[in-house]
C-alpha cells in the first residue's frame, strides 16, 4: 500500500517505507525458515476416563534435542491448551499443563499438539507437528440411586420372588473363611487350621447375590437428542447402584448390546465405556430381545424408556413377571411433538413406575417412584 501511495502521490519517502516494510517481511519468512530446533514431547493424561462434566490434567514435557536453546515457542494441543514456551537450553526437559474436559459422552480428541516459531516482529510463523491425538474417554454422568429393597416384592403367581444364587446347581464348596461363633465345628477344614494356627471353616455356598437387568431402549422413535442422552445417563446410574451394591449387572440395548452379568468396579467401568458410544438405533419395537430377556430369569428389570413408547410394545416384556422379584418401568418425557405417556395397559406390568420430567433429575424422580398399577396387588 505504501508503494502504491508513493507512486500515486510521487513521495519517495512512501516508496522507501514500502522497501523497508518488504524487507523485513523477508527477514521475518527467513528467520522461521532458518532457524531450526528440534524438539521431543510427551503427553500424559492423568485420567483416560472422567465423568460428562468433569476434567482431567494434560501433563505435556518437552525436551530439546537441538544442539541450542531453542527460541520462544508457542504450543498449541487442539483447541484447549495454547501456550508461549521460554527458551529452553540443551537437553533440558519443561513441563506444562492444562486442564481439557468435555460436557458430552463420547471419545474426545485432546491434541494434536503443534509447535510454532514465529519471528520477533509477528509477521511470520512456522508450525510442526509434534503429538498425534491422545483419546479421553467421556462416561455419561451417574447420579447416586440405591436399588428398591426386594422385600414384599411378589410375582405374577403370588409367591415370594427371589435373586437367583450366584453359584451354579451342584457346586458345594466355594471358599474358607475365618471361624466365627456360632459355625458348626463339622466345617473346620483342619489341614487349614494347622497351617494358619487359627480355626478356618469351609463356606460350601456363595451368597445369594442380587441380579440386576437393565433394559435401555435406545429405539430413534421414541427418543430425541435430550431423551437419548438422559436414558443413558438413567442406565449408568442405575448399573452403578446394582454393582456398588455388590450385585450382579446385565446391561441389555435394543441396538444388540449385551454387557453379559457381573459385578465389581471392572465390570462397572467395561458398562461405561460402551455406554459413552452407544447412540439411536432403528430397531422397530422391543420384540427382538424377548429371547435375550428370557435368559435373566430372578434378576431385577428395570426398563428405561420414553413416553413416546407404544404400550404394545411394552407387553414384550409380560414374560418376565413370573420369574423377575421386581420390575421398574423408569420413562422419560419426551418432547411435545411425540405421542403422550404409553397407555395404562402397558404400565400394568411393572412393580414400579418412575416418570422423569424435563428439568427433573433421575436421582429425584427415582427417589419418588409410585408403585405401578398390578391386577390384584
Amino acid at each position: 500500500m505504501a508503494g502504491l501511495g508513493g507512486r500515486l502521490l510521487g513521495l519517495e519517502e512512501l516508496f522507501l517505507l514500502a522497501a523497508g516494510g518488504g524487507a523485513l517481511l523477508l527477514c521475518a519468512v527467513a528467520y522461521v525458515w532458518v532457524r531450526r530446533f528440534t524438539v521431543y514431547a510427551q503427553r500424559t493424561l492423568t485420567s483416560g476416563k472422567v465423568p460428562a462434566g468433569g476434567s482431567c490434567r494434560v501433563e505435556l514435557a518437552i525436551t530439546n534435542r537441538g544442539r541450542w536453546t531453542t527460541p520462544v515457542l508457542g504450543l498449541e494441543d487442539g483447541s484447549r491448551g495454547r501456550f508461549l514456551l521460554d527458551p529452553v537450553g540443551r537437553s533440558e526437559k519443561v513441563p506444562a499443563t492444562y486442564q481439557f474436559g468435555a460436557a458430552r459422552r463420547g471419545l474426545h480428541a485432546v491434541g494434536p499438539l503443534c509447535v510454532q516459531l514465529r519471528d520477533p516482529f509477528g509477521l511470520a510463523s512456522r508450525s510442526v507437528a509434534a503429538l498425534a491425538p491422545s483419546t479421553l474417554t467421556v462416561h455419561p454422568r451417574v447420579e447416586p440411586v440405591e436399588l428398591p429393597d426386594l422385600t414384599g416384592a411378589s410375582g405374577g403367581g403370588g409367591g415370594p420372588r427371589r435373586s437367583t444364587p450366584s453359584h451354579l446347581p451342584g457346586e458345594d464348596f466355594h471358599a474358607l473363611r475365618p471361624y466365627v461363633e456360632g459355625d458348626d465345628l463339622r466345617l473346620v477344614h483342619w489341614p487349614t487350621s494347622a497351617r494358619l494356627d487359627t480355626l478356618v471353616v469351609r463356606q460350601d455356598e456363595t451368597p445369594l447375590l442380587r441380579q440386576t437387568l437393565v433394559v435401555l431402549d435406545l429405539r430413534r422413535s421414541v427418543h430425541d437428542d435430550a431423551t437419548l442422552e438422559r436414558a443413558v445417563s438413567v442406565a449408568a446410574s442405575v448399573t452403578a447402584a446394582a454393582c456398588g451394591d455388590e450385585g450382579l449387572a446385565r446391561l441389555v440395548t435394543t441396538g444388540g448390546v449385551d454387557s453379559g452379568s457381573a459385578g465389581g468396579e471392572g465390570h462397572l467401568a467395561s458398562v461405561l465405556d460402551t455406554l459413552a458410544t452407544v447412540t439411536g438405533d432403528a430397531s422397530p419395537d422391543l420384540q427382538r430381545l424377548a429371547s435375550v430377556l428370557d435368559q435373566g430369569e430372578g434378576a431385577t428389570v428395570v426398563l428405561i424408556t420414553t413416553t413416546a413408547a407404544a404400550a404394545g410394545h411394552l407387553g414384550a416384556l409380560a414374560r418376565l413377571r413370573l420369574t423377575s422379584p421386581l420390575m421398574v418401568a423408569v420413562v422419560l418425557a419426551a418432547a411435545s411433538r411425540r405421542r403422550p405417556a404409553p397407555e395404562v395397559e402397558g404400565l400394568l406390568l411393572f412393580d414400579r413406575v418412575v416418570t422423569v420430567a424435563r428439568g427433573t433429575s433421575f436421582a429425584e424422580a427415582w427417589a419418588g417412584g409410585v408403585p405401578g398399577l398390578l391386577p390384584g396387588r
